[in-house]
């Protein structure tokens, strides 16, 4: 069995929930799984850069919290 890797979102509401989505081959949203660790890693790094220069540019008031984020084996 493959292991599968998310990232997810600690919610006011519900808990820790997996909200990040992608678009399949057909067009239709998904919720975005990983292959690895690594891959899931490098993705919220790169959530994390992009929201750092929306700070910069004036587009984002604040920086997210990065202790509201982690990544978790699906099993």
């Amino acid at each position: 069995m493959t292991k599968k890797w998310e990232i997810q979102t600690l919610m006011l509401f519900g808990g820790w929930v997996n909200c990040w989505t992608t678009i399949d081959e057909n067009g239709n949203e998904t919720v975005e799984m990983f292959n690895s660790y690594v891959e899931a890693k490098l993705a919220l790094e790169e959530y994390f850069q992009e929201c750092d220069e929306s700070v910069q540019e004036g587009y984002m008031d604040d920086m997210v919290d990065k202790d509201e984020y982690r990544i978790m084996e699906v099993k």
